[in-house]
């Protein structure tokens, strides 16, 4: 993709590049960088919070709060903003109720949300239980004599404070730019609250102006930043950002008892969830409370519907599949090119969507009949949802082979046993439930991708958030909303059947 702008009529030239640096794009630029910045530090704040709280303390119903403030992650961003939308535009019920208070206006709430702050808040909320799940696994990674030793001789503040987080850090870091490269990518939230950043920018210049070289211009500054974020974490840190997102087995880890702070603490949590999920879904709900709205929706988005479910089902199979072949060599054969193999992973996972949108065009697109053949169907939509989400299924099932014993596959090669039958006889039955699990979420988040979606898919081959993002322009808000319900609905039903099996099978996992 990038090579062909450096070529212009067969010779090397810059002259796809002269407009890349003007003030316009530049800011741009800021904007992205402004937009990540504060998400990550709003989603840091309440991920470390709650990862602390859920993995070192006694809070209540731990088995309850899990699941329910991991669900901001599960639910796609954009609805988020469609929902913050409504609740605090010039008419939304939010708005009104705060704008009685001294000193704000209606105007200046509804100018909020359709900021770079307001959409930083949306992406916050919407990101913060990566950190909680990174900080989580962190804090309980701690061994706990080290704690134990330092509550001998000093304070449990103390301990905290200069054992448990200095300890934990370097995974919470690890957390906080994964958050920082998903809200730098993101496009769904900034394209709806109509802040300009560079994502939103490359789908204008593709899709509108059909201006295909300075698209693929401005997809440069944004794939070379994210790379370097993660080749400077990996020099430094050493660390797997994504590790922390599958909880693995673990020692005994110290609990801090909250006492009277249980109460306060357990409110604080329901607090967060209200904020983060209650409010903006129920705003959803409310809106299209009509059942003339629902006809109407389902009559927009029955071929959204159908696409969604097929597509996302086959995309969630052949990223589980690629991820039992890809995590056996990286965790099983630790050698410099599987290490490799990982890195290139984990750069594929920080280029935004809309840069490998356009890189797909460019390699897809071309006159032969095999290439457009793949171009022209859904095809071209499975590759999209294997390029974007590959790194996370190879991550959860390399984790899944890590907690296997070595000794056991080593018993195996001694009595002959090659690589297949280590799969189906011993592999297989000992990973079925991390293998559900990233079924259940793979699908989850090829159902709510948007990004590389909307560049890619051949007409009639639309997808539900396509649906909704096309509609938005010229249907009314209950019919948009009640799009937005559906949707919902066919995110989350797998993670129903998810938190089902996860019980049966006696244990959790993220």
């Amino acid at each position: 993709m990038f090579s062909s702008t450096f070529v212009v009529e067969g010779k090397p030239s810059l002259e796809d590049y002269k407009g890349l640096f003007t003030q316009r794009n530049i800011f741009f630029f800021l904007n992205s960088l402004l937009l990540a910045s504060l998400s990550t530090l709003l989603a840091s704040l309440i991920g470390i919070f709650l990862g602390f709280l859920l993995g070192k303390t006694d809070i209540p119903l731990k088995w309850v709060l899990r699941p329910l403030l991991l669900l901001p992650f599960i639910i796609p961003s954009y609805i988020y903003g469609l929902a913050w939308a409504n609740l605090l535009g010039k008419t939304g019920p939010l708005n009104n109720m705060l704008s009685y208070l001294p000193f704000i206006t209606s105007e200046g709430i509804s100018h909020f949300i359709y900021s770079p702050f307001g959409a930083a808040t949306v992406l916050g909320l919407s990101l913060f239980p990566v950190i909680m799940m990174v900080a989580e696994s962190s804090f309980v990674g701690v061994e706990a004599h080290l704690e134990e030793m330092g509550l001998l001789l000093g304070s449990r503040r103390r301990t905290v404070k200069e054992i448990l987080f200095p300890l934990a850090l370097p995974g919470i870091i690890s957390g906080m730019i994964v958050v920082f490269i998903l809200a730098l990518s993101d496009f769904g939230v900034p394209f709806l609250l109509g802040v300009k950043v560079l994502p939103t920018q490359i789908f204008t210049e593709f899709s509108v102006f059909y201006n295909e070289k300075m698209a693929t211009a401005l997809c440069l500054p944004l794939a070379l930043f994210t790379v370097l974020i993660i080749t400077l974490e990996r020099v430094f840190l050493g660390a797997r950002p994504l590790e922390g997102l599958v909880r693995g087995t673990r020692g005994r880890t110290y609990l801090y008892t909250l006492g009277k702070g249980k109460v306060p603490y357990f409110v604080a949590c329901v607090l967060i969830f209200c904020l983060s999920v209650f409010s903006p879904l129920i705003s959803l709900i409310v809106d299209s409370w009509s059942l003339e709205a629902y006809k109407r929706a389902f009559s927009l988005a029955k071929l959204g519907i159908v696409n969604t479910l097929v597509f996302s089902a086959v995309g969630a199979t052949l990223l589980t599949l690629l991820g039992l072949i890809l995590g056996y060599f990286l965790e099983k054969y630790r050698l410099p090119s599987t290490r490799e193999l990982g890195f290139s992973l984990m750069l594929l996972f920080a280029v935004p969507a809309t840069v490998i949108g356009v890189g797909l065009i460019k390699l897809w697109n071309r006159p032969e009949v095999f290439f457009q053949w793949i171009y022209g169907t859904f095809a071209i939509i499975i590759i999209g949802y294997i390029a974007r989400f590959s790194p996370l299924s190879v991550r959860f099932l390399a984790d899944g082979y890590r907690q296997v014993s070595s000794s056991i596959s080593e018993a195996a090669e001694v009595y002959g046993a090659g690589w297949w039958t280590l799969m189906v006889k011993i592999f297989f039955p000992l990973l079925i439930p991390g293998i559900v699990t990233t079924w259940i979420l793979s699908f989850i988040f090829c159902a709510g991708e948007l990004g590389t979606t909307i560049l890619i898919y051949p007409p009639g081959d639309e997808t539900l958030p396509i649906t909704l993002f096309t509609v938005m322009a010229n249907s009314p808000a209950n019919v948009v909303s009640a799009i937005s319900v559906i949707l919902l609905v066919v995110v989350l039903l797998p993670l129903i059947v998810f938190l089902g099996l996860s019980r049966r099978l006696g244990r959790w996992r993220y």
